[in-house]
This record gives C-alpha cells, sequence and structure tokens, in this order.
C-alpha cells in the first residue's frame, strides 16, 4: 500500500442527480491527484476520477450546477423533438435481421 496516501474530505458529485453530493472522507494519493478512493460501511471500495469529486462543497455546489444546466438543455431538446412528432404520422419500417440475407 502506497503510505504518501492522505486522507481528506471530499464532496462526490458522481451521483448528483439521485443522491445529491455525498460528504466522504476518502484517500488521495499525490501520485495519482485526479483520483480519490474510499469506503462506505457494508460496501466496497469505490474510486471517484477527475470531475466526479472535489475539495470544497461549493466547488461540488457549481459542478452540479453545471451538470443541471446540460441536463435541462438536452431534455429541452428532446422535448422539442417530441413535440415536433406530436399529432403527424410517425414512419414505419420493416425489420429485419442484420446479417441475414434470407430473413431465415
Amino acid at each position: 500500500m502506497n503510505e504518501r496516501k492522505e486522507e481528506k474530505v471530499v464532496y462526490i458529485t458522481k451521483y448528483w442527480a439521485t443522491k445529491g453530493i455525498s460528504r466522504v472522507t476518502a484517500k488521495w494519493d499525490p501520485e495519482s491527484p485526479k483520483m480519490v478512493s474510499y469506503k462506505l460501511p457494508g460496501c466496497y471500495m469505490q474510486y471517484d476520477h477527475g470531475a466526479d469529486w472535489h475539495l470544497t462543497e461549493e466547488e461540488a455546489q457549481a459542478r452540479v450546477q453545471e451538470c443541471v444546466a446540460k441536463k435541462v438543455a438536452s431534455m429541452e431538446k428532446k422535448l422539442s423533438k417530441f413535440k415536433a412528432m406530436a399529432g403527424k404520422p410517425v414512419k414505419v419500417t420493416i425489420e429485419q435481421c442484420e446479417g441475414n440475407e434470407n430473413g431465415k
């Protein structure tokens, strides 16, 4: 085990849409500065990378707001596509098994 690992309180935003922000005590290794690892009681060791963890609650809150804005834009785009389909005939396709020219 690497003795250079430091324990830090970090904020996990990986599951922001379902759990919110999780505050955990994690191990951080200066040799892998973009990754933290932690184990919650009764769970397996977990690893988070890059933008999925933050050193301050403020950074975590800002990241979640970025994610929310992106998700809202994505959902608005999907909604506009569904609205465009409303009341119009939908294309019908004939499904075939791919890779089988005879359809058997």
